[in-house]
């Protein structure tokens, strides 16, 4: 029985690692795969972590075992949590770009959260989670999280985090996305401006929706506009969440 348990510990410890950034988060890039696809990444995943760190892994007493999964849960909702900033933060510039075009009355049902998410947040963490799969950052996300094994094996983790690291990681990613869409924002804040005085001077027009189609167009314009300058602003993005991953909430 003991020699099963020394089997079953670091397989367990390292799925319990793992399962937020597979399956309890709602904003990872899998989080739209099917529960299965997520299952079966979750399971050949910690095999191969497992297998990759046996080597310095030590035998835990039956008594701790179930506190180290409850803090290896943990430390993997730690890690995920860069991904649920890093898009959280594009969906609030989404939602206010969405009340500035018009478009905050099509909102999407999320089918994982099942809230009303804005379209355009929709689309622009859609966006994010391509660039990701694109630009093989999952690649180099992969790694850290094989390296963060390394160094901190199953079972090893102290609770030590600081919640300032992650109000700041926080804070980085909503001027990284006010940065992305900031100009959007000013030029449509300048046609809303522009919508005031004429429905100042001419009372007897509907401005809202003589003026909306123009919004509209003018809105998706100037992002189609904005997206070839916004490469350096999404790498320095793409790279702060690996360096999240590094031991951000620690750091």
């Amino acid at each position: 029985m003991d020699a099963v348990v020394a089997f079953i510990q670091p397989y367990s410890l390292v799925a319990s690692r793992l399962s937020p950034l597979f399956i309890g988060m709602s904003m990872t890039p899998v989080a739209r795969f099917p529960t299965t696809v997520r299952l079966m990444l979750l399971l050949i995943f910690t095999i191969a972590v497992t297998q990759l760190t046996s080597s310095q892994w030590q035998a835990l007493p039956k008594t701790t075992w179930m506190f180290e999964m409850l803090g290896e849960f943990g430390l993997g909702v730690l890690m995920a949590l860069g991904f649920q900033l890093m898009f959280a933060a594009i969906q609030i510039m989404g939602r206010v770009l969405d009340m500035q075009i018009g478009f905050a009355a099509a909102g999407v049902i999320d089918p994982i959260s099942r809230n009303n998410d804005p379209l355009l947040g929709t689309m622009l963490t859609l966006f994010m989670t391509l660039l990701i799969l694109v630009t093989n950052t999952h690649h180099q996300i992969l790694a850290v999280i094989v390296e963060i094994f390394t160094y901190v094996p199953p079972g090893s983790w102290n609770g030590e985090f600081y919640f300032a690291n992650i109000m700041g990681y926080f804070s980085a990613q909503l001027v990284f996305a006010f940065l992305l869409f900031g100009p959007v924002m000013m030029a449509l804040w300048m046609l809303d401006l522009f919508n005031g005085i004429i429905a100042k001077t001419m009372p007897q027009m509907n401005v809202y929706f003589v003026m909306l189609p123009l919004k509209i167009g003018v809105g998706i314009l100037l992002m189609s506009v904005a997206m070839q300058y916004m490469k350096p602003l999404i790498s320095q993005i793409l790279q702060s969440l690996i360096e999240w991953f590094r031991f951000g909430w620690v750091l």
